[in-house]
């Protein structure tokens, strides 16, 4: 994510999260970037830096930015 998006993002009071099923596996995606990847032991691997998502379903995801929680 570039410096611009990540701007842009704090700047958003609403942002949009989405779990989506894709072919190649399950994903979050927040403000329209793939953050991260479910692992095959129902953990979340981050394919951002700064990154991290927890839980299991879309109704309980939490997601932190740099050790922030952003949602």
């Amino acid at each position: 994510m570039t410096k611009r998006r990540r701007r842009a993002a704090r700047k958003q009071d609403k942002h949009e999260r989405i779990m989506k099923f894709i072919e190649d596996g399950v994903f979050v995606i927040f403000d329209g970037v793939k953050i991260a990847k479910r692992g095959g032991d129902a953990t979340w691997v981050s394919l951002e830096p700064g990154w991290q998502v927890f839980g299991g379903t879309e109704s309980d995801l939490v997601i932190e930015y740099n050790g922030t929680r952003v949602q």
